[in-house]
């Protein structure tokens, strides 16, 4: 896995047949399938995705997977903020690692680090409507571009989905090396030039463009052989109950847990007394490193 990976089709101003792919939905779905695809072949361990959905809900069922460190919807910023900041940590400690150990590849600090409060899985961050990151997340958007370049060759990845190519600003352009183009309801504005553009079918959802004019074909997030998009949350599990990693509970492997930046006065769970209170033994800051470890499902009690 390398580089970064753009997704990007205008508006269709006419609804598709078949599994109604139809505008942001389409992109939506490729994103589903990404994720869907990696949490099939690989274990948590090896690639954890983390994702901004900036248009609505419609990839909160993805959090189940165990592969997902966390879904960040655009209603709630301050999740949002922490997801791209937890990620920059991140990027920030495996830089230092890499210096400190002399290697230039995750694969070989894997090798040499045996670890495992260090998080070495490749990092994929998939972000649904880029465009919204300069319009309602201005500040965070210079996270997202430092992540797009230092981020590839510390084993961050960044995929996003775009309406236009010029929702990307020119100079992040060059960081999204893989571009997937969807079918467009003017051709005039692919990247490949309109004649080719015009090739992919209207009745075909999922037909995309590559680099270098070539085809391809997105296949639905699903393995139950469905063909429908309407509840693929569904198609995460055959009828025997296996498939995808699931999680049977609200926290598991790869999930990362986003605190408030704030506490307020008086929040604080029961039992817990005050610095210098009754207790055994009275509280104080600790560093558990538990925004960074690779088996995030081991519980921190912290007296």
């Amino acid at each position: 896995m390398a580089g970064h990976v753009g997704a990007g089709s205008p508006r269709h101003r006419r609804s598709l047949p078949d599994h109604r792919w139809t505008g942001q939905r389409k992109k939506t779905a490729l994103l589903r399938t990404i994720t869907a695809s990696l949490a099939l072949t690989h274990s948590p361990s090896l690639v954890s995705v983390y994702v901004l959905d900036l248009l609505g809900s419609s990839l909160l069922s993805l959090r189940d997977l165990v592969n997902v460190g966390g879904v960040a919807v655009r209603s709630d910023s301050e999740v949002v903020r922490r997801t791209l900041e937890e990620i920059r940590g991140l990027l920030n400690q495996r830089e230092r690692l890499f210096h400190q150990h002399r290697v230039d590849s995750l694969t070989v600090l894997r090798e040499i680090l045996d670890d495992s409060s260090f998080n070495l899985a490749e990092i994929v961050l998939l972000i649904d409507g880029y465009g919204q990151l300069a319009e309602e997340f201005d500040d965070l958007a210079e996270i997202v571009f430092d992540l797009l370049r230092r981020g590839a060759a510390h084993g961050i990845h960044v995929v996003a989905t775009a309406t236009r190519w010029n929702e990307i600003r020119m100079a992040q352009q060059s960081f999204f090396g893989n571009k997937i183009e969807l079918r467009l309801a003017d051709p005039t504005e692919s990247a490949h030039g309109r004649s080719l553009a015009e090739t992919l079918p209207s009745d075909r959802p999922g037909r995309a463009l590559l680099a270098g004019g070539l085809f391809a074909h997105v296949a639905l997030p699903r393995i139950d052989g469905v063909a429908s998009d309407d509840d693929a949350t569904d198609g995460f599990a055959t009828p025997r109950g296996d498939g995808f990693g699931r999680r049977g509970g609200t926290c598991g492997r790869g999930q990362g847990c986003c605190l408030p930046t704030f506490l307020p006065t008086g929040s604080r769970p029961r039992g817990v007394g005050s610095h210098g209170g009754s207790g055994s033994r009275r509280e104080r800051p600790v560093d558990h490193g538990a925004g960074h470890g690779r088996n995030r499902s081991t519980p921190h009690h912290l007296r």
